[in-house]
This record gives C-alpha cells, structure tokens and sequence, in this order.
C-alpha cells in the first residue's frame, strides 16, 4: 500500500468504507425487521425510513461496484 493511500491519520479509506457499509446494512436489516414485525411507524417517519432505506440500498449497490 502506498502512503498517498492512507488517510491523515494513516488509516486506509477504503477499510472504512468497509465497515461504513457493513453498518448500514446492519441498520437496513433492523428497519427491515422493525417493519415485518408490525411496527407502527408514523406516515411521515415511514416516508423518512423508506428515504433511508434507498439511500442505504444505493450506498451499499456502490460499494460492491
């Protein structure tokens, strides 16, 4: 790995990306189940959540490109 890869504090950006993504699909999986389970979710919270979710889909369809 070359140095010009690294981040400030020598930590590899990608690597964080990584677990970024892995988060979010963490986070995406609880929504998903909070939903199947019959969670009541107000109107605009389940606009706001559904906004969530395809941001999520779109960050991890990225990543895996």
């Amino acid at each position: 790995m070359k140095v010009s890869e690294l981040t400030n504090d020598g930590t590899n950006p990608v690597a964080k990306r990584g677990k970024l993504t892995l988060k979010l699909r963490e986070i995406l999986n609880l929504i998903e189940i909070y939903q199947k389970e019959g969670g009541v979710i107000h109107r605009d919270n389940a606009e706001k959540m559904d906004s969530l979710k395809d941001f999520i889909h779109n960050v991890v369809k990225e990543d895996k490109e």
